[in-house]
């Protein structure tokens, strides 16, 4: 549950971009004038549900919007990766966070795909359902993480894939959440 800090953070820079929103918005955008911080806070919960339309074209037209899911999502993360490490020299570094590892294998069969493989330290606690890398600019991508065994879970993406492109920023940050 957000804390009454993170509730009246998410509801000043609603209201401190609100005017430059709804003057910089067009009826032509597709994205609602308003999101309730609940829904916000409830998408940002259940990352590994698909993201409603209207939302995620409100988040392409608003940095604040986008800011606050990133807050939410943060706060809600069962484990958080911080950028890559600056002197990496890897296409696909290995993140590493507290209690879990991120990792990406090249496939040998087919060139265009990767494995990405998540390790928890601690096989016993809770699987997270979904894996969300966000950029600078808070844009994110998600992808369900199933199949977990012995803390393991692996996936199978496509090199030219959201996910991977944001992964290949060293500046930016995961969550399992």
């Amino acid at each position: 549950m957000p804390t009454p800090e993170n509730m009246a953070e998410a509801r000043q820079r609603f209201a401190a971009s609100e005017l430059a929103d709804s003057v910089a918005d067009t009826a032509a955008d597709g994205a609602p004038k308003s999101i309730s911080v609940s829904r916000l806070y409830a998408i940002a919960s259940d990352p590994g549900s698909p993201m409603p339309p209207d939302i995620a074209a409100a988040m392409l037209q608003r940095p604040a919007l986008r800011a606050a899911y990133r807050d939410f999502l943060a706060g809600a993360a069962s484990y958080s990766v911080a950028e890559a490490i600056a002197a990496s020299s890897e296409d696909l570094p290995t993140r590493r966070g507290d209690g879990c590892l991120i990792r990406f294998l090249l496939s040998q069969a087919e060139p265009d795909q990767v494995y990405l493989v998540v390790e928890l330290d601690d096989p016993g606690r809770a699987t997270p359902k979904a894996l969300v890398f966000c950029d600078r600019e808070n844009f994110c991508s998600v992808v369900e993480l199933t199949g977990w065994r012995d803390g393991v879970t692996q996936l199978i993406v496509e090199t030219g894939s959201d996910i991977l492109r944001m992964a290949r920023d060293p500046t930016s940050s995961a969550y399992l959440k």
